[in-house]
């Protein structure tokens, strides 16, 4: 219940902060790496415009 709450409340910026994490950390597979940045993006739909194309 708690991950419904952490996920439901970023913010644009926090959310960011975590995708890049996310993006620099090797140790993940590439295709999890995707899949939780996606996961990110669907959690926040207020900060489409905070992201371009490339994010």
């Amino acid at each position: 219940m708690l991950e419904l709450l952490f996920y439901s409340t970023l913010t644009c910026t926090q959310t960011d902060a975590i995708m890049l994490k996310i993006e620099s950390n090797k140790n993940l597979n590439n295709q999890v790496r995707i899949e939780l940045v996606e996961v990110l993006k669907e959690s926040a739909p207020e900060c489409e415009w905070y992201w371009d194309e490339n994010d």
